[in-house]
């Protein structure tokens, strides 16, 4: 299998698809940058462990599907917890202007009258 630079691949022990940078053959043995999507990381990893996307049966329209969905659901849970994160610091705020309103007492009271 040829590897060539930005093409994607499978890499099983890392579990996930990874871009190959550069691949590199010193000493008879052929070794491959690769950035790794899931964890933002750049490694080198042996290229006969990597993967077609075709063998490794990734991609399929299934598979894609759910990744698809697991995505939509990520992220409106994300949307969910920043959201109840503003409720919690508006209600906050909301209690401590009520607080400083229960402060305030009168100091003087003044009567005016009509006349004398």
């Amino acid at each position: 299998m040829r590897i060539d630079a930005n093409i994607w691949f499978y890499s099983p022990d890392h579990c996930q698809l990874c871009q190959v940078i550069e691949a590199q053959t010193l000493w008879g043995e052929t070794t491959c940058r690769v950035w790794l999507p899931a964890c933002d990381s750049v490694v080198r990893i042996p290229a006969p462990t990597v993967e077609s996307l075709e063998s490794a049966g990734t991609g399929s329209p299934d598979d894609i599907a759910y990744i698809a969905a697991a995505a939509r659901v990520a992220d409106a849970l994300t949307q969910y917890v920043l959201l109840a994160q503003d409720q919690k610091a508006f209600q906050e705020e909301l209690d401590q202007k009520a607080q400083a309103f229960l402060e305030m007492a009168p100091l003087l009271i003044v009567r005016v009258e009509d006349g004398v």
